[in-house]
């Protein structure tokens, strides 16, 4: 699960290999695709640790465009907690970024691609969280595992 605040709101994300910024879906956002998706949305109100930054970001993917209001807040992916995670609370969209069946985008790369300072990614190492891996089996049964070592996935020396 990933989730955003205090007590955490939880969102459909897309983990993205090809990017590094965190954008998820807010009710700051009037944009006909954020409202007619029936998104899950990030209210700012309802998280007792929300900080608003005074900085806004604009990414373009190839399904589309976000321009995000930046904030920080807890992050909770799975059972880790990141405190005072930077991300993008999406205010305007163009084109169906996410279409309907996802809320935002966690961006898994390095901060080489990132359009901020901060990756989510680097402050997991920073928290000495471990390591991530991806395991890909299949459209349906593949995942992201976070701090341990996914032996039960793999056979041999890695």
């Amino acid at each position: 699960k990933f989730g955003i605040g205090s007590p955490p709101q939880y969102f459909n994300m897309i983990f993205d290999t090809g990017s590094s910024n965190i954008f998820v879906t807010s009710t700051e956002c009037t944009a006909s695709t954020c409202l007619a998706s029936g998104h899950n949305m990030f209210k700012t109100q309802e998280s007792g640790t929300f900080t608003a930054t005074q900085a806004e970001l604009t990414v373009t993917y190839a399904s589309g465009q976000v321009v995000g209001a930046l904030g920080r807040d807890k992050i909770t992916l799975g059972g880790l907690e990141i405190e005072n995670g930077l991300f993008g609370r999406i205010v305007d969209e163009t084109g169906s970024v996410f279409g309907e069946e996802f809320d935002g985008i966690v961006g898994c790369s390095s901060s080489s691609l990132a359009d901020n300072e901060e990756v989510l990614f680097q402050k997991l190492e920073e928290q000495n969280y471990g390591q991530m891996s991806f395991v890909i089996r299949g459209q349906h049964n593949s995942g992201i595992v976070l701090g341990d070592d996914p032996s039960e996935f793999y056979q041999g020396e890695i």
